[in-house]
């Protein structure tokens, strides 16, 4: 019977330690899981990193971008009012021009009628004057016209600057999304992590008991060993 004891509790020893052998191996196996779970945490969090940096970039670029488009804007709103000025300067200097050249030829008519003695030479004298009154118009025409041409190609770089201030905002809102999405992803391996640590305390805890266990029997052993 002490021999049947004893071949039993030997089983049953060696059974225990199987079992706590594939314990072992399980609570291995899940600390490997929870090394790997921790590694991946710390490479979300890199990135997640990455992204805020990305994000605090792309917020200074905007901010930069908007003043930038603010300045422009004035800066376009006193060229338009200056060129507005210039073009009513040049239309009243037309103007005036345009009477004194109705003035002067008012006045040649007269000396042709009053003065036929000196006809050819004052009339020579309102030719030129007249010429020089027509080139001084010409100019201020070109200078107008040049002046629209650069209002135009402020325009166009306006629009530009809005199209890429667009195209950044575009880029923001993503980058608003991968964050939101590695959160969701840094919030689940949180979870994930948790449940793996209960496992594996667990296991611990069941591999304490396995080893008490061990020991009675190795104690039990011993006094039946005793006994004989």
């Amino acid at each position: 019977a002490r021999e049947s004891d004893r071949h039993s509790m030997s089983m049953r020893s060696a059974q225990l330690e199987g079992e706590m052998k594939i314990r072992q191996e399980r609570v291995t196996e899940l600390e490997s899981r929870l090394d790997a779970q921790r590694e991946y945490m710390e490479q979300l969090n890199a990135t997640l990193s990455e992204t805020q940096n990305d994000r605090e970039s792309l917020l200074h670029t905007k901010g930069s971008l908007e003043a930038r488009l603010s300045l422009e804007l004035t800066q376009k709103d006193a060229e338009q009012k200056s060129l507005q000025q210039t073009h009513d300067e040049a239309s009243k200097r037309c103007q005036e021009l345009e009477q004194e050249m109705s003035r002067e030829q008012e006045a040649h008519r007269h000396a042709i009628d009053d003065l036929k003695q000196q006809l050819s030479e004052r009339s020579k004298m309102g030719d030129e004057r007249h010429a020089a009154l027509e080139s001084e118009l010409l100019m201020v025409r070109q200078q107008y016209e040049a002046l629209m041409r650069n209002k135009a190609e402020l325009q166009d770089e306006v629009a530009q600057q809005r199209a890429q201030r667009n195209s950044l905002e575009a880029g923001l809102h993503e980058q608003r999304a991968e964050h939101e999405r590695l959160s969701l992803e840094l919030a689940q391996a949180c979870t994930a992590k948790a449940f793996v640590e209960k496992q594996a305390e667990d296991l611990r805890i069941e591999r304490r008991d396995c080893e008490a266990k061990i020991k009675d029997l190795s104690a039990e052993v011993r006094a039946v060993e005793d006994q004989k």
